[in-house]
């Protein structure tokens, strides 16, 4: 390990001595953007230049240095931690294009919401508060033993069985005696669970690291240890989430099995061993890197990488080391870790900045002396990626916004409950002076392991005893100060371009706007809406021109030196269309041109004299009675749609009063007799009783036979004759047949089914 820090530390001072020879360029004057280091935590190492954990395309100058402290709060599961840092950086520009930077924790506290689900707090030397089922009594009710023991585990079987071979083997809870880490040679208890199980006066073993890694390997599988860690090797176990009773047989005892379990074990990759509910530790992670910039300074688009090396201060090469990392310092790698993270940004317009990040970190296995040098956990690689934009209002304003990931790779000790988190970050910065500011911002857990709309195992897809994650809220606070370069001065350049603009037509003639009594005036043409312009520009230098276009009126289509200046809609009158034309040099020429605007005019259609009619003798008649009004007619019809056409006739009776109502009915050639007059008092009663018609205004009349029967509504004004009834079948001729039975009416009935 102290090679290979050495060999980084070699490496550094040569890029810092290549670098110290390159020239310096000085940022432009009218470019808001100030520049500040990364907090980083959670992942992406913070140091280099850029935003809150995004690493932008800026770097610092020849001579530019930076001193950070930041307060970072974040979340990450399993286990529902909660995790609070103070980084500490330093970074100084060598070049244009190199900057370094160093970064530690000043503090770090850990706080662990839900331990039962980390196999580190199910290590020989740790206890949790849980429940052991002690007894059933006849009635089948359990006692429990609820206090801080051992939890119950899967784990590698110990050394020293008679009984199982190097398998799987349930731990129950309580069984494990304390014993002080490196475990080995210690008790592994006699596996008793209370009902039934082995002798238990025998006791098992925690056996040594065995396995191809038992003598130690940094980027290779971990170390199987009997007794201690899982079946998969390590030194954490599998973790038993819950249990059941398995009740006692003509052969066999009632004893306790777990319900809910994993072979694998479970653990935090930021703090693997963490086995205290709230761990402190300090100045335990250092890392050393170089942020390089591969576009000239002042290019808008930046591209470049940023190598590192991350080691830790606390390993289990000891007791008192492994304490640390069991108060989750840190993951504890030996020889360290190996990053590279490529960067690239544009500069979308003067106020707004995108940043994106890719990169890979090489993690190697924590090993303890004490144990041979054997591995005690195969970590993840890791992939980051993220994207950030901020939006330099000005000089002192700055607002931000990230979304970052980091996703374990590579060959690993498996995961039971991993998370990948996903983290979104928002907030801003603000620049008192170009070389000191303070950052804020709000940070989000958007893969919680429960209580989230996203997660790893989908909406409530989790085990049962498993303690689902709350409270994925965090945040950042940062202060920095140190040294800028002066900007560079304004130089007013002096090879302007030059140019003009010419208009075609400079006269636009409108189509006539006439209202209907009015036409445009003969001999009036309209030339259309449309002028073409255009700029003859000229640069001594050859450089690209840009055009700016504007008007005083009027919609501009096109962009170049050639346009098209669309006038229709505007009043008469003279509009100005203006031009700027920029080399890219900081070099602007203007010119304009004016159109004048006219309307065709209207004038009044003359209307021709109207020829007067010859008189016409009137003619006195003697005014004609008024009559009756035939307002609807039907037959044989169902008994709601009658009451709706006699509603029609109501309103039209309750809308002319003086009217009268006239009904006559006619019996078919084969029906029941009185057809006709029963048809004729039901409309009367349904119009009285019903739509409130006075029955004075109401007639009915029994018209006598028809080939069906029929119904006629009539309307009989004031002074009109009443209606006649006209039927055309003979009495002699009809067919009587006998009225049907009604049907008693069930309760709750209403008419309208009728």
């Amino acid at each position: 390990m102290r090679l290979a820090r050495r060999a980084s530390v070699m490496a550094l001072t040569l890029l810092v001595l290549c670098a110290a020879v390159s020239a310096q360029t000085l940022r432009p004057a009218d470019d808001p953007r100030n520049t500040a280091p990364t907090v980083g935590t959670g992942g992406p190492v913070g140091g280099p230049t850029g935003l809150f954990t995004i690493y932008d395309g800026s770097t610092l100058r020849k001579g530019e240095f930076t001193f950070s402290i930041a307060y970072s709060n974040f979340d990450r599961d399993p286990g529902n931690v909660d995790i609070t840092e103070v980084p500490l950086s330093f970074q100084i520009g060598l070049s244009d294009h190199l900057e370094l930077f160093f970064n530690t924790d000043g503090y770090r506290g850990v706080k662990v919401n839900s331990p039962q689900n980390l196999s580190s707090f199910y290590l020989p030397n740790t206890a949790i508060f849980t429940s052991r089922l002690v007894t059933v009594n006849a009635a089948g009710v359990p006692t429990f033993d609820t206090r801080l023991q051992s939890g119950g585990a899967i784990v590698l079987a110990p050394i020293n069985n008679v009984v199982i071979g190097p398998s799987a083997l349930f731990r129950p809870v309580g069984n494990q005696p304390f014993v002080q880490f490196p475990f080995v040679g210690g008790s592994a208890g006699n596996f008793q669970n209370g009902f039934a199980g082995f002798n238990p006066r025998f006791t098992f073993t925690l056996g040594g690291p065995t396995g191809n890694n038992a003598g130690g390997s940094n980027f290779g599988a971990a170390a199987n240890f009997p007794g201690i860690g899982s079946i998969f090797g390590s030194i954490l176990p599998g973790v038993v989430l819950s249990q059941r009773l398995v009740p006692a047989t003509l052969t066999t005892s009632a004893q306790v099995v777990p319900a809910t379990f994993t072979l694998a074990p479970t653990y935090l990759p930021d703090a693997p061993f963490i086995s205290r509910l709230y761990g402190e530790s300090a100045f335990s992670t250092f890392t050393i890197g170089a942020k390089y910039r591969f576009t000239g300074p002042n290019n808008p688009f930046g591209i470049g990488l940023i190598p590192f090396y991350r080691f830790y201060g606390d390993t289990p090469d000891d007791r008192s080391g492994f304490n640390q990392l069991q108060r989750g310092a840190s993951p504890g790698s030996s020889l360290g870790d190996f990053g590279l993270v490529m960067f690239a940004d544009g500069r979308l317009s003067r106020s707004v900045n995108v940043s994106a990040n890719l990169g890979y970190i090489l993690n190697s296995n924590p090993r303890s002396e004490l144990l041979g040098d054997a591995v005690l956990l195969d970590r993840p690689d890791e992939l980051i990626g993220g994207v950030g934009i901020d939006f330099p209002v000005n000089e002192h304003f700055q607002p931000i916004i990230e979304v970052k990931s980091v996703q374990y790779v590579g060959g690993r000790t498996p995961n039971a409950f991993q998370n990948n988190p996903v983290d979104f970050l928002a907030g801003v910065r603000i620049f008192p002076r170009r070389w000191m500011g303070f950052s804020a911002a709000y940070r989000a857990h958007m893969n919680q392991q429960g209580g989230r709309i996203f997660n790893d195992r989908g909406l409530d897809d989790f085990p049962r005893g498993f303690v689902q994650s709350q409270d994925p809220h965090g945040y950042i606070f940062q202060f920095w100060a140190g040294r800028r370069n002066e900007r560079a001065p304004t130089v007013v350049p002096n090879n302007p371009p030059t140019t003009a603009v010419s208009a075609s037509p400079s006269r636009v003639v409108l189509a006539a706007d006439c209202p209907p009594d009015q036409r445009p005036v003969e001999g009036c043409v309209a030339t259309g809406s449309t002028v073409q312009l255009a700029a003859n520009a000229t640069d001594p230098d050859g450089d690209t021109l840009l055009y700016t276009w504007s008007t005083t009126g009027g919609r501009i289509t096109g962009d170049g030196a050639n346009v098209t200046w669309d006038l229709s809609g505007v009043q008469p009158g003279t509009y100005t269309a203006s031009v700027e034309v920029d080399d890219g040099c900081g070099c602007i020429a203007f010119s304009s041109t004016t159109v004048t605007v006219e309307r065709c005019t209207c004038e009044i259609i003359p209307i021709p004299p109207t020829p007067q009619p010859t008189p016409t003798p009137v003619i006195e008649t003697p005014p004609t009675p008024p009559s009756p009004t035939q307002f609807d007619t039907y037959g044989r019809i169902a008994r709601n749609d009658e009451k709706a056409r006699l509603d029609n006739f109501a309103i039209q009776l309750q809308n002319d009063p003086g009217a009268q109502g006239y009904i006559i009915a006619y019996g078919g050639r084969r029906g029941p007799a009185g057809e006709a007059q029963t048809r004729a008092d039901f409309a009367k009663n349904y119009l009285v009783n019903s739509r409130g018609i006075d029955a004075g205004r109401l007639v009915t009349v029994d018209g006598g036979f028809r080939e069906e029967a029929t119904t006629e509504l009539w309307l009989v004004p004031s002074g009109a004759t009443p209606p006649t009834a006209s039927p055309n079948v003979d009495a002699s001729e009809v067919q009587t047949t006998r009225p049907p039975r009604r049907a008693p009416r069930r309760r709750g009935r209403r008419d309208d089914d009728e």
